[in-house]
C-alpha cells in the first residue's frame, strides 16, 4: 500500500468528500480519484461509498480506517525521530498513574538529548496493540501475551490488597481466609484483567468462584464503589495508601496468601539494545 495513496483515503473520509479532499491536500480531484482507485485495487475491496451526504468507509472495513490512521501516525513519528529525539511510553492504567511517574520524571531529568518524552495510559491490551503498532516504544504492562518480536522482562511484583469500606464486618479483623472471599460481591477481577490473571495465581480454584459484581473501567471508580458499600475489591496497594492512611478504606489481610501482581516492561526486539526505549527499560529496574 502506498502511504500517499492512505493519506488521501483518510482525507476523503474526514472531510466528507472527494473535492473537499483536493482542496486540502492541493491537488486536483482526478488524482484524489486515482489515489483511491490505486489504494483499493491493492488491498483487493471497495473502502468508500459514495451517498448525497458525503463519503463513508464501506461495510466491513472500519478496522481498516483504524490501521490506516494508525500507519500515517507512524509514519509521521518515523519523519519526526530524524528531527528530534523521541519516546513514548505505554503505561497499562494504574501503572501510569500510580507507580511510573517517578520514573518518567527521573529519566526525563537523565536525559537531556530527548527532545520530547510521552506517556500513553490506557488498558492492558490496547497498550498491548499500541507497542506492536509502534504507536510507544516501551510499555510498562499488567500482564505479558508472550507476543513474537519483542523483549518482555519482570519488572517487579506489586503487592496488592483486599478493600472494604471502613463500616464492613471484615474491618476489625486481623485476618480472613481466601474462601471468605466467596459469596462477597467483588468489584473487578474480571478472568481477562490483570488482577484476574493475579486471582487464579494466587487463589487457585477459588478464583473461579468469587462472584464479580460488575467491572467500573478504572480504580478510582473501584474505591468510590467500594466506600459505598457496593462491593470489596483488590487493588493494588500503592492505588489506595491515602485512602487507607485516611481510614475512608480498610484492607483485610488474606491468611496464609501474599497477593501480589507481577509487571512488565516490554519493547521491541528491533529496536537498539543502548536506544531510548531499552534505557528506559533499564531505568525501571533500577
Amino acid at each position: 500500500m502506498n502511504l500517499e495513496h492512505i493519506r488521501t483515503y483518510l482525507t476523503v473520509l474526514h472531510s466528507g468528500g472527494f473535492r473537499d479532499a483536493a482542496r486540502q491536500l492541493g491537488i486536483s480531484q482526478p488524482t484524489v480519484t486515482l489515489h483511491i482507485k490505486k489504494l483499493e485495487d491493492s488491498v483487493g475491496q471497495t473502502l468508500i461509498v459514495r451517498e448525497r451526504a458525503g463519503c463513508f468507509p464501506a461495510p466491513g472495513s472500519e478496522a481498516f480506517v483504524r490501521y490506516a490512521e494508525g500507519l500515517v501516525r507512524l509514519a509521521e513519528r518515523a519523519r519526526l525521530s530524524l528531527q528530534q529525539p523521541h519516546l513514548t511510553i505505554g503505561a497499562a492504567g494504574n501503572l501510569g498513574i500510580y507507580l511510573l511517574q517517578p520514573y518518567f520524571r527521573s529519566f526525563a531529568d537523565q536525559q537531556r538529548e530527548v527532545a520530547r518524552l510521552d506517556m500513553v495510559i490506557d488498558r492492558n491490551d490496547r497498550i498491548l496493540d499500541k507497542l506492536e503498532s509502534g504507536e510507544v516504544d516501551v510499555a510498562a504492562l499488567e500482564w505479558w501475551d508472550d507476543r513474537r518480536g519483542f523483549v518482555a522482562t519482570v519488572w517487579r511484583e506489586e503487592p496488592a490488597v483486599v478493600i472494604v469500606p471502613s463500616d464492613h464486618p471484615w474491618a476489625g479483623l486481623a485476618s480472613i481466609r481466601p474462601v471468605d472471599l466467596v459469596g462477597e460481591p467483588m468489584i473487578g477481577g474480571e478472568a481477562h484483567t490483570g488482577t484476574g490473571r493475579m486471582l487464579r495465581n494466587c487463589l487457585g480454584d477459588i478464583a473461579e468462584r468469587l462472584t464479580i459484581r460488575c467491572n467500573l473501567g478504572s480504580t478510582e471508580a473501584v474505591k468510590s464503589a467500594v466506600r459505598a458499600g457496593l462491593g470489596i475489591s483488590i487493588v493494588l496497594e500503592a492505588s489506595v495508601r491515602d485512602e487507607l492512611a485516611a481510614k475512608h478504606l480498610v484492607s483485610v489481610p488474606l491468611n496464609g496468601v501474599r497477593l501480589a501482581k507481577r509487571l512488565y516492561v516490554a519493547r521491541s526486539s528491533s529496536l537498539p539494545s543502548n536506544g531510548l526505549a531499552a534505557r528506559f527499560a533499564q531505568h525501571l529496574e533500577r
